[in-house]
């Protein structure tokens, strides 16, 4: 949110249009919002979130199969789904950041809707 608060002030310091479609606008006023978020919360995802497991995990969830990779799916244990999100949540949070926070567990409960399946084509 900083960052994002640093770019607009750029913009309006250095009197910059802000362009949407064909209109254009200029910025008068920017304000800092004083927030508490809560201790937790809900996340909820208006896309499919997409799972890949790598193959050196498959013993670890008992997923039979000699592809070099796979995409969860209800089939497999849903703790690998919960790993894998956790995983590269936390990776791209310290990639972002520069940091090496440790790991813990993000999620509490979950709502599963239903899958989302699409074809995948493999060797051609």
């Amino acid at each position: 949110m900083q960052n994002l608060y640093e770019n607009i002030y750029s913009i309006k310091n250095n009197s910059f249009p802000v362009n949407l479609g064909d209109a254009s606008f200029s910025i008068e006023e920017i304000k800092k919002l004083r927030t508490m978020l809560p201790d937790s919360c809900t996340v909820a995802s208006a896309t499919p979130i997409v799972i890949r497991i790598p193959q050196y995990a498959y013993a670890n969830y008992g997923i039979p199969s000699e592809l070099p990779y796979l995409y969860w799916r209800p089939e497999v244990d849903f703790n690998a789904f919960i790993k894998q999100l956790e995983d590269n949540l936390f990776k791209k949070y310290n990639e972002y950041n520069g940091t090496e926070t440790e790991k813990f567990p993000l999620f509490e409960l979950f709502n599963f809707k239903k899958p989302t399946m699409n074809e995948i084509i493999e060797e051609g």
